[in-house]
Protein backbone atom coordinates (compact mmCIF):
# COMPACT_ATOMS: atom_id res chain seq x y z
CA UNK A 1 0.00 0.00 0.00
CA UNK A 2 1.50 3.14 -1.28
CA UNK A 3 -0.35 6.53 0.57
CA UNK A 4 0.85 9.97 1.33
CA UNK A 5 -2.11 11.09 3.65
CA UNK A 6 -4.13 10.01 6.94
CA UNK A 7 -7.48 10.66 7.85
CA UNK A 8 -8.26 9.73 11.59
CA UNK A 9 -11.81 9.81 12.44
CA UNK A 10 -12.82 9.58 15.84
CA UNK A 11 -16.02 8.60 17.13
CA UNK A 12 -16.12 9.75 20.52
CA UNK A 13 -17.37 7.44 23.09
CA UNK A 14 -18.42 4.72 20.30
CA UNK A 15 -18.26 1.41 21.72
CA UNK A 16 -16.93 -1.76 20.24
CA UNK A 17 -20.56 -3.57 19.49
CA UNK A 18 -21.60 -0.10 18.23
CA UNK A 19 -19.96 -0.03 14.71
CA UNK A 20 -22.07 0.43 11.78
CA UNK A 21 -21.70 -2.76 9.57
CA UNK A 22 -21.42 -0.95 6.38
CA UNK A 23 -18.21 1.02 7.61
CA UNK A 24 -17.08 -2.29 8.82
CA UNK A 25 -17.83 -3.79 5.22
CA UNK A 26 -15.20 -1.21 3.42
CA UNK A 27 -11.83 -2.23 5.45
CA UNK A 28 -10.80 -3.95 7.91
CA UNK A 29 -11.75 -3.98 11.32
CA UNK A 30 -9.87 -4.52 14.46
CA UNK A 31 -11.06 -5.01 18.21
CA UNK A 32 -8.83 -2.52 19.97
CA UNK A 33 -8.36 -1.59 23.19
CA UNK A 34 -8.19 2.36 24.31
CA UNK A 35 -5.22 3.52 26.25
CA UNK A 36 -8.09 5.14 28.88
CA UNK A 37 -12.02 5.58 29.24
CA UNK A 38 -12.14 9.38 28.76
CA UNK A 39 -10.95 11.90 26.13
CA UNK A 40 -8.25 13.37 27.71
CA UNK A 41 -5.65 10.68 27.66
CA UNK A 42 -6.96 8.86 24.72
CA UNK A 43 -6.62 11.86 21.90
CA UNK A 44 -3.64 12.39 23.35
CA UNK A 45 -2.40 9.16 22.81
CA UNK A 46 -3.89 9.30 19.52
CA UNK A 47 -2.11 12.20 18.52
CA UNK A 48 1.19 11.04 19.79
CA UNK A 49 1.32 6.81 19.45
CA UNK A 50 1.96 6.90 23.70
CA UNK A 51 0.75 5.33 26.64
CA UNK A 52 -0.97 8.05 29.02
CA UNK A 53 2.15 7.97 31.18
CA UNK A 54 3.87 8.74 28.81
CA UNK A 55 2.34 11.74 27.13
CA UNK A 56 1.26 13.35 30.77
CA UNK A 57 -2.35 13.41 29.54
CA UNK A 58 -4.34 12.32 32.11
CA UNK A 59 -7.39 14.68 32.70
CA UNK A 60 -8.01 18.33 30.72
CA UNK A 61 -6.13 20.38 32.72
CA UNK A 62 -3.14 18.75 31.84
CA UNK A 63 -0.72 19.18 29.08
CA UNK A 64 1.74 17.33 27.18
CA UNK A 65 4.93 15.93 29.03
CA UNK A 66 7.99 17.66 27.77
CA UNK A 67 9.57 16.73 24.83
CA UNK A 68 6.20 14.86 23.56
CA UNK A 69 5.88 15.38 20.06
CA UNK A 70 2.62 14.90 18.60
CA UNK A 71 1.59 13.70 14.75
CA UNK A 72 0.84 17.57 14.29
CA UNK A 73 4.43 18.45 14.35
CA UNK A 74 6.04 16.36 12.03
CA UNK A 75 8.45 17.89 9.37
CA UNK A 76 6.82 17.74 5.69
CA UNK A 77 3.42 16.99 6.95
CA UNK A 78 0.60 19.25 6.95
CA UNK A 79 -1.12 18.16 10.52
CA UNK A 80 -4.59 19.11 11.74
CA UNK A 81 -6.96 18.30 14.28
CA UNK A 82 -10.16 18.58 13.98
CA UNK A 83 -14.01 19.67 16.34
CA UNK A 84 -16.75 22.09 15.34
CA UNK A 85 -17.96 22.43 19.21
CA UNK A 86 -16.34 25.54 20.46
CA UNK A 87 -13.83 25.47 23.89
CA UNK A 88 -12.77 22.24 22.62
CA UNK A 89 -9.75 21.90 25.58
CA UNK A 90 -8.04 19.28 23.26
CA UNK A 91 -6.80 21.82 20.59
CA UNK A 92 -5.44 23.73 23.39
CA UNK A 93 -3.05 21.06 24.19
CA UNK A 94 -1.82 20.18 20.78
CA UNK A 95 -1.05 23.68 19.95
CA UNK A 96 -3.11 23.37 17.19
CA UNK A 97 -6.09 25.31 15.36
CA UNK A 98 -9.74 23.08 15.10
CA UNK A 99 -11.46 25.06 12.67
CA UNK A 100 -9.74 23.35 9.13
CA UNK A 101 -11.33 21.01 6.95
CA UNK A 102 -9.72 18.68 4.77
CA UNK A 103 -10.33 21.28 1.58
CA UNK A 104 -7.70 23.52 3.71
CA UNK A 105 -5.25 20.68 4.09
CA UNK A 106 -1.59 20.49 1.97
CA UNK A 107 -0.72 17.24 0.89
CA UNK A 108 0.74 15.06 2.91
CA UNK A 109 -1.49 15.48 6.06
CA UNK A 110 -2.19 13.69 8.59
CA UNK A 111 -5.55 15.04 10.01
CA UNK A 112 -7.31 13.58 13.06
CA UNK A 113 -11.61 14.78 13.54
CA UNK A 114 -12.97 14.05 16.48
CA UNK A 115 -16.48 13.70 15.88
CA UNK A 116 -18.80 14.35 19.78
CA UNK A 117 -22.70 13.33 17.97
CA UNK A 118 -22.03 9.93 19.43
CA UNK A 119 -21.01 11.68 22.61
CA UNK A 120 -24.53 12.40 25.55
CA UNK A 121 -26.39 14.33 24.47
CA UNK A 122 -26.48 11.28 22.44
CA UNK A 123 -28.24 12.48 19.10
CA UNK A 124 -28.01 16.27 19.27
CA UNK A 125 -25.81 17.36 17.09
CA UNK A 126 -24.65 21.33 18.25
CA UNK A 127 -25.39 20.14 22.39
CA UNK A 128 -22.61 19.49 24.69
CA UNK A 129 -25.77 19.91 27.65
CA UNK A 130 -25.53 15.86 29.41
CA UNK A 131 -26.27 16.73 32.11
CA UNK A 132 -29.89 18.42 30.85
CA UNK A 133 -30.12 15.50 28.72
CA UNK A 134 -29.47 12.98 31.77
CA UNK A 135 -31.80 14.68 33.79
CA UNK A 136 -34.78 14.40 31.08
CA UNK A 137 -34.21 11.06 30.47
CA UNK A 138 -32.97 9.22 33.79
CA UNK A 139 -32.93 5.83 33.93
CA UNK A 140 -34.79 4.98 30.64
CA UNK A 141 -32.34 2.67 28.70
CA UNK A 142 -34.33 2.16 25.62
CA UNK A 143 -34.72 5.79 25.10
CA UNK A 144 -31.17 6.23 26.10
CA UNK A 145 -29.89 3.38 23.59
CA UNK A 146 -32.25 4.79 21.08
CA UNK A 147 -30.54 8.42 21.24
CA UNK A 148 -27.20 6.45 21.26
CA UNK A 149 -27.29 4.42 17.89
CA UNK A 150 -28.97 6.78 16.54
CA UNK A 151 -26.38 9.35 16.95
CA UNK A 152 -23.95 6.24 15.55
CA UNK A 153 -26.00 6.85 12.28
CA UNK A 154 -25.69 10.60 11.92
CA UNK A 155 -21.91 9.90 12.97
CA UNK A 156 -21.72 7.30 10.31
CA UNK A 157 -23.15 9.89 7.54
CA UNK A 158 -20.98 12.60 8.12
CA UNK A 159 -17.85 10.29 7.79
CA UNK A 160 -19.29 9.16 4.69
CA UNK A 161 -19.00 13.18 3.48
CA UNK A 162 -15.43 12.86 4.71
CA UNK A 163 -14.76 10.15 2.04
CA UNK A 164 -16.50 12.08 -0.23
CA UNK A 165 -14.34 14.95 0.22
CA UNK A 166 -11.39 13.04 -0.23
CA UNK A 167 -12.40 11.68 -3.72
CA UNK A 168 -13.66 15.21 -4.91
CA UNK A 169 -10.17 16.58 -4.42
CA UNK A 170 -8.42 13.29 -5.90
CA UNK A 171 -6.95 11.94 -2.74
CA UNK A 172 -8.77 9.20 -1.51
CA UNK A 173 -6.31 6.80 -3.44
CA UNK A 174 -3.56 8.50 -1.50
CA UNK A 175 -5.55 8.56 1.72
CA UNK A 176 -5.30 5.58 4.47
CA UNK A 177 -8.77 6.00 6.16
CA UNK A 178 -8.80 5.29 9.75
CA UNK A 179 -11.97 5.36 11.38
CA UNK A 180 -12.20 4.31 15.52
CA UNK A 181 -13.06 5.68 18.75
CA UNK A 182 -11.58 7.07 21.73
CA UNK A 183 -13.35 5.32 24.07
CA UNK A 184 -16.60 3.41 24.46
CA UNK A 185 -19.86 4.03 26.87
CA UNK A 186 -21.76 2.20 29.18
CA UNK A 187 -25.85 2.03 27.96
CA UNK A 188 -26.82 0.61 31.15
CA UNK A 189 -24.52 -2.06 31.67
CA UNK A 190 -23.97 -2.84 35.57
CA UNK A 191 -27.16 0.47 36.05
CA UNK A 192 -24.27 2.60 34.66
CA UNK A 193 -24.12 5.47 31.55
CA UNK A 194 -21.32 7.39 29.99
CA UNK A 195 -17.55 6.55 30.51
CA UNK A 196 -14.72 7.27 32.66
CA UNK A 197 -15.24 4.69 35.03
CA UNK A 198 -15.93 1.78 36.44
CA UNK A 199 -13.51 0.50 33.86
CA UNK A 200 -15.88 -2.23 31.92
CA UNK A 201 -15.50 -3.77 28.53
CA UNK A 202 -18.34 -1.08 26.86
CA UNK A 203 -15.61 1.53 27.59
CA UNK A 204 -12.44 -0.52 27.13
CA UNK A 205 -13.28 -1.72 23.53
CA UNK A 206 -13.52 0.46 20.71
CA UNK A 207 -13.54 -0.48 16.72
CA UNK A 208 -10.71 0.41 14.59
CA UNK A 209 -11.56 -0.13 10.43
CA UNK A 210 -8.19 0.33 8.39
CA UNK A 211 -9.62 1.39 4.78
CA UNK A 212 -7.91 1.35 1.53
CA UNK A 213 -8.78 0.07 -1.68
CA UNK A 214 -5.71 -1.92 -1.59
CA UNK A 215 -6.18 -3.63 2.17
CA UNK A 216 -7.10 -6.85 3.08
CA UNK A 217 -6.91 -8.69 5.96
CA UNK A 218 -3.81 -10.80 4.87
CA UNK A 219 -1.68 -7.60 4.54
CA UNK A 220 -1.66 -7.51 8.50
CA UNK A 221 0.15 -9.64 10.87
CA UNK A 222 -2.07 -9.38 13.79
CA UNK A 223 -5.54 -11.94 12.96
CA UNK A 224 -8.55 -9.11 13.19
CA UNK A 225 -10.76 -12.43 14.15
CA UNK A 226 -9.06 -13.33 17.39
CA UNK A 227 -6.37 -10.99 18.44
CA UNK A 228 -6.84 -7.04 20.01
CA UNK A 229 -4.76 -4.03 18.89
CA UNK A 230 -4.15 -1.14 20.81
CA UNK A 231 -4.50 2.83 20.17
CA UNK A 232 -0.63 3.01 20.30
CA UNK A 233 -0.45 0.68 17.29
CA UNK A 234 -2.86 2.83 15.21
CA UNK A 235 -1.16 5.51 15.30
CA UNK A 236 2.70 3.35 14.74
CA UNK A 237 0.21 1.47 11.49
CA UNK A 238 -0.26 4.35 10.51
CA UNK A 239 2.87 6.61 10.18
CA UNK A 240 4.48 3.69 8.76
CA UNK A 241 2.29 3.88 5.77
CA UNK A 242 2.75 7.15 4.54
CA UNK A 243 6.94 6.27 5.46
CA UNK A 244 7.51 8.64 8.91
CA UNK A 245 8.71 5.24 10.81
CA UNK A 246 11.57 7.83 12.45
CA UNK A 247 8.60 9.13 14.88
CA UNK A 248 8.62 7.29 18.27
CA UNK A 249 5.48 5.95 19.49
CA UNK A 250 5.19 3.01 22.29
CA UNK A 251 3.10 1.19 19.41
CA UNK A 252 3.42 -1.56 16.76
CA UNK A 253 3.36 -1.27 13.07
CA UNK A 254 1.06 -4.02 12.59
CA UNK A 255 1.48 -4.49 8.65
CA UNK A 256 5.12 -5.76 9.69
CA UNK A 257 5.03 -7.60 12.59
CA UNK A 258 3.09 -9.10 15.20
CA UNK A 259 2.30 -7.15 18.32
CA UNK A 260 4.65 -7.81 21.54
CA UNK A 261 1.72 -10.34 23.08
CA UNK A 262 -1.89 -11.13 23.32
CA UNK A 263 -2.94 -8.39 25.60
CA UNK A 264 -3.63 -4.67 25.44
CA UNK A 265 -3.32 -1.93 28.62
CA UNK A 266 -5.75 0.50 29.64
CA UNK A 267 -5.30 3.25 32.71
CA UNK A 268 -7.62 5.75 34.07
CA UNK A 269 -6.95 8.49 37.12
CA UNK A 270 -9.66 10.18 38.60
CA UNK A 271 -8.21 13.04 41.03
CA UNK A 272 -9.58 16.27 42.46
CA UNK A 273 -6.96 18.57 44.05
CA UNK A 274 -4.54 15.82 43.91
CA UNK A 275 -6.48 13.17 45.66
CA UNK A 276 -6.85 10.09 43.64
CA UNK A 277 -11.05 9.13 43.25
CA UNK A 278 -10.75 6.26 41.22
CA UNK A 279 -7.76 4.96 39.99
CA UNK A 280 -7.51 1.63 37.87
CA UNK A 281 -4.84 -0.59 35.49
CA UNK A 282 -6.52 -3.16 33.37
CA UNK A 283 -5.88 -5.34 30.58
CA UNK A 284 -7.55 -6.72 27.91
CA UNK A 285 -7.43 -9.60 25.00
CA UNK A 286 -10.08 -10.56 22.51
CA UNK A 287 -12.66 -12.29 24.66
CA UNK A 288 -12.28 -9.99 28.23
CA UNK A 289 -9.76 -8.38 30.38
CA UNK A 290 -8.92 -7.95 34.73
CA UNK A 291 -9.17 -4.60 36.29
CA UNK A 292 -6.71 -3.52 39.18
CA UNK A 293 -7.82 -1.05 41.44
CA UNK A 294 -5.23 0.97 42.83
CA UNK A 295 -6.51 4.35 45.02
CA UNK A 296 -7.73 3.90 48.24
CA UNK A 297 -11.81 2.47 49.03
CA UNK A 298 -12.32 5.05 51.12
CA UNK A 299 -12.02 7.41 48.23
CA UNK A 300 -13.61 5.18 45.66
CA UNK A 301 -16.94 5.41 47.95
CA UNK A 302 -16.77 9.15 48.35
CA UNK A 303 -16.74 9.45 44.13
CA UNK A 304 -19.28 6.49 44.50
CA UNK A 305 -21.47 9.16 46.64
CA UNK A 306 -20.63 11.91 44.90
CA UNK A 307 -22.07 10.43 41.25
CA UNK A 308 -25.22 8.91 43.43
CA UNK A 309 -25.61 12.80 45.04
CA UNK A 310 -24.37 15.10 42.68
CA UNK A 311 -22.97 14.09 39.16
CA UNK A 312 -24.38 14.58 35.82
CA UNK A 313 -24.93 11.31 35.88
CA UNK A 314 -27.22 11.06 39.06
CA UNK A 315 -30.51 11.18 37.71
CA UNK A 316 -29.67 7.96 35.69
CA UNK A 317 -28.06 5.58 38.14
CA UNK A 318 -29.24 6.02 41.53
CA UNK A 319 -32.06 3.30 40.74
CA UNK A 320 -29.19 0.76 40.62
CA UNK A 321 -26.99 1.72 42.97
CA UNK A 322 -26.43 -1.48 44.17
CA UNK A 323 -25.01 -2.92 41.20
CA UNK A 324 -22.77 0.00 40.60
CA UNK A 325 -21.41 -0.01 44.16
CA UNK A 326 -19.97 -3.60 43.57
CA UNK A 327 -17.31 -1.97 41.01
CA UNK A 328 -16.13 0.58 43.37
CA UNK A 329 -15.87 -1.83 46.72
CA UNK A 330 -13.58 -4.46 45.06
CA UNK A 331 -9.88 -4.04 44.20
CA UNK A 332 -9.92 -6.64 41.34
CA UNK A 333 -12.65 -7.95 39.09
CA UNK A 334 -12.56 -9.76 35.70
CA UNK A 335 -14.85 -9.02 32.86
CA UNK A 336 -16.45 -12.09 30.02
CA UNK A 337 -13.76 -14.75 29.15
CA UNK A 338 -9.84 -13.35 29.00
CA UNK A 339 -7.42 -15.53 27.47
CA UNK A 340 -4.81 -14.99 29.98
CA UNK A 341 -5.19 -15.47 33.60
CA UNK A 342 -6.00 -13.32 36.94
CA UNK A 343 -2.18 -14.01 37.64
CA UNK A 344 -0.64 -13.23 34.12
CA UNK A 345 -2.85 -10.34 33.91
CA UNK A 346 -1.29 -8.89 37.39
CA UNK A 347 1.88 -9.36 36.30
CA UNK A 348 1.15 -7.41 33.41
CA UNK A 349 -0.23 -4.50 34.44
CA UNK A 350 2.40 -4.59 37.45
CA UNK A 351 5.43 -4.59 34.62
CA UNK A 352 3.70 -1.69 32.67
CA UNK A 353 3.12 0.56 35.70
CA UNK A 354 7.12 -0.13 36.54
CA UNK A 355 8.29 0.66 32.94
CA UNK A 356 6.78 3.94 33.04
CA UNK A 357 9.18 6.82 34.73
CA UNK A 358 7.51 8.61 37.77
CA UNK A 359 5.16 11.72 35.84
CA UNK A 360 4.55 15.02 37.08
CA UNK A 361 2.12 16.00 35.01
CA UNK A 362 2.10 19.66 33.69
CA UNK A 363 -1.20 21.30 34.39
CA UNK A 364 -2.87 24.79 33.06
CA UNK A 365 -5.75 26.74 34.24
CA UNK A 366 -8.83 26.33 32.12
CA UNK A 367 -10.84 29.05 30.98
CA UNK A 368 -14.86 29.83 32.30
CA UNK A 369 -15.72 29.13 29.52
CA UNK A 370 -13.80 25.87 29.37
CA UNK A 371 -14.82 24.59 32.64
CA UNK A 372 -18.58 25.32 31.87
CA UNK A 373 -18.31 23.30 28.67
CA UNK A 374 -16.87 20.26 30.37
CA UNK A 375 -19.31 20.56 33.54
CA UNK A 376 -22.18 20.20 30.72
CA UNK A 377 -20.52 17.48 29.28
CA UNK A 378 -20.39 15.59 32.38
CA UNK A 379 -16.65 16.03 33.41
CA UNK A 380 -15.66 16.44 37.25
CA UNK A 381 -13.47 19.56 36.58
Amino acid sequence: MEVENVLLYACDALRWDALPETIAEEGVTFKTVAQSTWSPPCFATLSTGLYPEHHGVLKFNHELADGVETVYDIDGLDGAYYNKHPNDRLADVFGVPQDRSIADLDEPFFYVERDLITHAPYNEVDSTDAGAYLERVGSDWDRLRKDYYDGVEKSRDLFEKRLTALRERGALENTLVIFTADHGESLGEFGDVGHGNPTCPEIAYVPTVFIHPSLSATDFSVDPTSEIIEQIDIIETALSAIGHDQFRTDGVDISSRPRDGEVGYNYVLVDKKGVSLYESRSSWDYGGGHVFLSNSKTSRLAYFLYRQLHSNHCHSIRDSWRQILSLYVRDSYSFENPAHSWEDARAFVDAKDESFAELDPRETTLSDDTEEQLRDMGYLT
